[in-house]
């Protein structure tokens, strides 16, 4: 059964603010491009265990499969973010208030943008847009982090 970490975080988004990253690494967020307001549980990121069964029956888990999906309620720049499609980035979820260590930043780390646009004209429409990204890890580490001290965006 898939673990979903959305569901430890009882916080509310602020805003939700991405950048490309040329080299993997953790991109200076001046001029970071805002995604858009979302709402509570508009932010998933899922692991499925990839294991390797041995001739004794063991299996052994030799990796994981994460899948995120990020639904924007509004897009704030859209032809940024459709030039982002298939770039790596990196992506930053600032919560509402100040960050602390019970109101965390959640930073997705060098993932490849998928854009999947969603035209719904109806009232409870709940995204334009939907970003999602998958990436296999054996270190979760290198896939997402919670950070507890403020990043400036400017």
């Amino acid at each position: 059964m898939p673990k979903n970490i959305a569901k430890i975080l009882k916080q509310t988004s602020d805003k939700i603010y991405i950048k490309e990253s040329t080299t993997g690494a953790e991109p200076s967020w001046v001029a970071a491009d805002e995604i858009g307001y979302t709402d509570e549980a508009s932010l998933t990121l899922e692991s499925k265990k990839s294991v390797l069964s041995e001739g004794g029956g063991a299996s052994i888990q030799v990796n994981s499969d994460f899948s995120g999906k990020i639904n924007a309620l509004q897009v704030l720049d859209q032809a940024t973010i459709l030039a982002l499609k298939n770039k790596n980035v990196w992506i930053m979820v600032k919560p509402s208030g100040t960050v602390s260590a019970t109101n965390q930043e959640i930073k997705i780390k060098n993932v490849i943008l998928n854009v999947e646009p969603k035209l719904d004209a109806s009232k409870n429409n709940k995204s334009m847009l939907v970003l999602s990204f998958e990436k296999s890890e054996y270190d979760e580490a290198n896939v997402y982090a919670f950070a507890s001290n403020s990043t400036t965006v400017s």
